[in-house]
């Protein structure tokens, strides 16, 4: 037994080190789903040895991020003198690394001599649960880390965490990408939570951000108000044709004479639709979970109108995009261009498609004419 889990570690360090990597954490995931170990398996033959401090410090991340409690590592020929780099290497995975920082509350160690190798027994202690550790999800783009929050919100988590290398987001723009998810998952969202991140580093280039939502409903209610969010929606988008031009804009009045008052507190579909009443947040929401029902390519987006906080929506009509804001409309919508919009809206113009068709005006009754492009 023993000599199996001297020989699975230290091939996992072996092959970490061969593809380059600086640690565990350093390798780039594309996939959004919760971490996962390494599917490397190792056999009882296997009989690498640490030689280094980069492979020591690969072998320790590589147990960590397992959530392995106690292990052996085996040196031969070893580069440096272990006594030393032991020392080193535990301080440096407690303190040092995202993974450290997240989760670990101390490192110690033991060696011993076995004929031509010594061997360290090392015991780490977690400061959080396992599941906590083996849940992370791992992500490169901004567009993977809004998946993971929306697994995680389709999961109903309210704790979690997302690791990313060398990244150099903060806390304040992962919560604007958490909220940006959240704004965009109105069958999802419909009690929308407070937002909580904490930046765990160590001083490494890596990062782990724990997300914190906190809800004011408890899941039962939210999964009630989900189920009345989709039957309102069916109900809506009944008598509206998925594949009409004129639907964007039948739909967003729909959407308008659902929801007659504005209010500056409630601000999810569900209050949009069910309550009757919503901020522009809980209109854009509405409009994004309307038009989702009818495969209409639409988006909320999250910016400032004359300096004030305000979501709208960008909309796929005739295929083109436009910004559409419906707080600001009646009975006439004005459907609008980037540069009609940058006069008094501010906006993250990389996150949503560009409007670059002429803006335009349309009014219940009227044929829709696109104008030329």
């Amino acid at each position: 037994m023993r000599k199996r889990c001297i020989s699975g570690i230290l091939l996992a360090a072996l092959l970490l080190s061969l593809c380059g990597c600086t640690s565990v954490f350093d390798k780039e995931y594309l996939s959004v789903r919760p971490y996962e170990e390494p599917s490397n398996l190792l056999t009882d033959t296997d009989t690498t040895q640490i030689r280094n401090y980069a492979g020591l410090m690969r072998a320790l991340n590589t147990m960590a991020a397992q959530y392995e409690r106690s292990f052996v590592l085996a040196f031969g020929d070893y580069d440096g003198i272990i006594a030393d780099d032991l020392a080193a290497a535990c301080e440096e995975l407690r303190t040092g690394t995202a993974i450290g920082a997240y989760c670990i509350q101390s490192v110690t160690y033991e060696t011993e001599q076995v004929i031509a190798y010594c061997e360290a027994n090392i015991t780490i202690t977690y400061n959080r649960p396992e599941s906590d550790v083996r849940s992370i999800y791992s992500a490169q783009t901004q567009k993977s880390i809004l998946d993971c929050v929306v697994d995680a919100l389709d999961r109903q988590k309210t704790q979690f965490a997302i690791q990313i290398s060398t990244s150099t987001l903060e806390s304040s723009d992962v919560v604007a990408l958490v909220r940006s998810a959240c704004l965009n998952q109105p069958q999802l969202v419909v009690d929308f939570p407070a937002i909580d991140v904490t930046v765990y580093s160590g001083g490494s280039s890596q990062k782990i951000f724990g997300i914190t939502l906190r809800y004011g409903a408890g899941e039962s209610v939210v999964n009630d108000h989900r189920t009345q969010l989709d039957g309102r929606v069916r109900t809506l988008t009944s008598t509206l044709t998925a594949d009409a031009q004129e639907t964007p804009v039948q739909a967003a009045l729909v959407v308008m004479r659902a929801c007659e008052q504005r209010t500056t507190a409630v601000r999810t579909a569900y209050d949009a639709l069910v309550t009757g009443q919503a901020d522009s947040c809980g209109l854009a929401m509405a409009y994004k979970a309307v038009c989702d029902a009818l495969n209409i390519p639409c988006q909320v987006v999250s910016g400032r109108f004359q300096g004030a906080e305000r979501c709208w929506n960008v909309v796929q009509v005739g295929g083109n995009y436009y910004h559409l804001d419906l707080s600001m409309q009646s009975e006439t919508l004005w459907l609008r261009s980037d540069e009609s919009m940058q006069s008094s809206y501010q906006w993250d113009a990389e996150s949503c498609p560009a409007c670059t068709a002429q803006s335009f005006i349309w009014r219940e009754g009227q044929k829709l004419q696109l104008p030329d492009t």
